[in-house]
């Protein structure tokens, strides 16, 4: 047994172990933390230093010089990249979330059996009649082409129209040129036929390595043989928009992000990083200045690009960059009109009388004849935002647009304070004379507070409009009757469920929204016809916990025998992927058919899923096509 002392001892060599072991972990947290101050220090001048600001002196001979001032100014104000922490950190957003779905392996090609096609058929719901618009498929009087994403390549398959006997007779895979790669998946692709449907065009935007920045391309293909054969490429700067072609004219509309090395500032050195160009991939030239459009309204250095092209030569015949970045294009049989989304200010007239100055969301559109060459006719500046394509339109010489506005209201209580302003949401309707693009008429603040326009077809002079508040999911449908500007009138279904995504004339002077219900886990058909007081819901068909397209042309509609068929996953019932067709019997939407499309990966929540399905109607047998699971034919006649 210890004495005492011992015990003593043993108890202070303890804590003498115990202090040392301190003494050298403080010393290994005091060099850690040096370290990690250095480090820190370092890092902090590395990442977090301002970049140095830009000498543009040097390119005063430039004949790009006014377009590089603008570009230095607007960059001052509001630089992308404050330092290289924020290049950091949006490269690895950028990494994530720009290269993603690259669809499922390729079928293998059988042997040419079909002749020489005759007749394009239009089958996309066009805006605008003889505005023919791109899509994922097209057919001719004898043959139906189908374009699809197979891993990095594009592969456009030819079915000869046979009936129920119909199979794919021929494909051509199209690969993207050297030290590029397609990102036109998930439907951002498209294909035309010429009108004796011996050319396609495939559009799709590309990215490019070497130049980092992205090109929209066109791709010729020739469809005499018995195989398409690819024929020849051009580029065009920017991520695609829209494309349509009008006779053989071809309107294409990109949008131009100007790339920025490390060091946040725009290289000036080098055309293609700042400045539009056109051309093939070897011979690609920039846009001359006297084309491109410097609005005073422009508050980034970005471009939308109009450009006008040959559809059977690929020639660019005319270019006309604007600086902005259009939300939303609206081609009409004569002209083309790109919006610019921006703040002006503003100044409120007080109960008092006093000014009270605001910045409101406007819409600057700017309108360009395309019938000879591209050229500017007028701007307007309208009040609000525009939801889509479908809330603007031309006829008889007059643009009318739908926007999404906010209305100002005083309170009543007297004397006027100047301290509360109610600024709610609200929806308004706007008339222009294209002859001098004055205000001919106006409906401001039609829709309950707080709905703002969701929707909106145009025909003849009728206008529907769908306005909601999207968190609560109810709306009215209004219908406008536009035939006399001075005295515009309208009617409305009053306080409905659930909002339409999309508005089409319809059967039996009708018109279609497919939208959501109750809740987005709920797919809603609706029919409405104009009423002697009111906007009647004529029916309704709802499904619920459906995930569906917002892409009006995934879905299929048929006026004269009023079908509608849409792509739906039920994710209550396995994820399952399946192809619904309904018919409007003049009372009731029916659902008539169920086509499993067994697409594997719509089950995963990965690939095309139901956005890149398209149907056509050819002799009572619905041809309908799936991007994993090929083609489907559905004799109505059985039904």
């Amino acid at each position: 047994m210890r004495s005492a002392q011992e015990r003593t001892n043993r108890i202070e060599q303890k804590l003498q172990q115990e202090r040392a072991r301190k003494r050298r972990r403080n010393k290994i947290l005091l060099s850690v933390g040096s370290c990690a101050a250095a480090f820190i220090l370092i890092l902090s001048l590395v990442l977090f230093l301002p970049f140095p600001t830009q000498n543009i002196a040097k390119y005063k001979d430039s004949e790009y010089y006014p377009l590089i001032r603008k570009f230095n100014d607007i960059h001052k104000k509001s630089r992308a990249y404050k330092n290289r922490y924020e290049i950091l950190a949006d490269s690895v957003k950028d990494f994530f979330g720009m290269f993603n779905g690259y669809g499922s392996k390729g079928d293998a090609v059988e042997p040419p059996t079909a002749e020489t096609p005759d007749r394009y058929e239009e089958v996309t719901n066009n805006q605008t009649k003889g505005v023919i618009e791109g899509d994922l498929f097209k057919r001719s009087s004898s043959t139906i082409y189908y374009l699809t994403a197979k891993e990095k390549n594009y592969v456009l398959d030819v079915y000869p129209i046979a009936g129920m006997a119909t199979k794919k007779s021929a494909s051509l895979t199209v690969a993207p040129d050297k030290n590029m790669s397609f990102t036109g998946y998930n439907g951002k692709r498209e294909l035309f036929l010429n009108a004796d449907a011996t050319r396609a065009l495939v559009v799709s935007p590309c990215y490019s390595y070497a130049d980092r920045v992205l090109y929209t391309v066109m791709i010729g293909v020739d469809l005499t043989g018995g195989t398409p054969a690819e024929t020849g490429r051009v580029y065009v700067s920017g991520n695609y928009v829209s494309s349509r072609l009008v006779e053989n004219k071809l309107l294409l509309v990109t949008n131009f992000q100007p790339y920025r090395p490390e060091n946040g500032n725009f290289d000036f050195d080098s055309e293609k990083t700042f400045l539009p160009h056109t051309g093939t991939a070897d011979a690609l030239s920039p846009v001359p200045m006297d084309a491109i459009v410097m609005p005073d309204e422009a508050q980034t250095a970005r471009y939308t690009v109009l450009a006008l092209l040959d559809y059977n030569t690929l020639e660019v015949q005319d270019a006309a960059p604007l600086m902005s970045y259009s939300e939303e294009v609206y081609v009409s049989e004569n002209h083309i009109f790109a919006t610019l989304s921006h703040q002006q200010e503003h100044e409120l007239t007080e109960p008092s009388g006093n000014q009270t100055k605001i910045w409101r969301n406007e819409t600057r559109i700017s309108c360009f004849d395309y019938r000879n060459g591209l050229n500017p006719t007028g701007t307007v500046n309208v009040n609000g935002t525009v939801n889509d394509r479908y809330s603007l339109d031309e006829y008889g010489g007059v643009l009318r647009v739908f926007t999404s506005t906010v209305k100002h209201t005083w309170p009543e209580e007297d004397p006027w304070n100047g301290k509360y302003i109610s600024s709610r949401p609200n929806s308004s309707l706007y008339c222009y004379s294209l002859a001098d693009f004055s205000l001919l008429a106006a409906v401001e603040n039609f829709a309950p507070d707080n709905e703002t326009v969701q929707s909106a077809r145009f025909q003849g002079n009728t206008a529907y409009v769908c306005s909601a508040i999207i968190i609560s999911f109810t709306d009215p449908v209004f219908a406008f009757d536009l035939s006399d500007y001075n005295n515009i009138t309208y009617t409305d279904t009053g306080t409905i469920s659930g909002y339409s995504l999309f508005l089409t004339p319809f059967t039996d002077d009708t018109m279609l929204g497919i939208g959501y219900g109750d809740w987005r886990d709920i797919l809603k058909i609706e029919l409405y016809r104009q009423g002697e007081n009111k906007v009647d819901s004529v029916a309704q068909i709802e499904m619920l916990g459906a995930s569906f397209s917002g892409e009006f042309k995934s879905y299929f509609i048929d006026k004269e025998n009023g079908l509608i068929g849409i792509a739906v996953e039920r994710y209550y019932e396995q994820h399952s992927l399946s192809y619904y067709l309904f018919r409007f019997d003049g009372y009731n939407l029916v659902q008539i058919s169920e086509t499993v499309l067994r697409n594997e990966n719509a089950y995963k929540g990965e690939g095309d899923g139901y956005t890149e399905e398209r149907a056509v109607l050819i002799d009572g047998i619905l041809y309908l096509f799936a991007p994993s699971s090929g083609l489907h034919l559905i004799n109505l006649s059985e039904l």
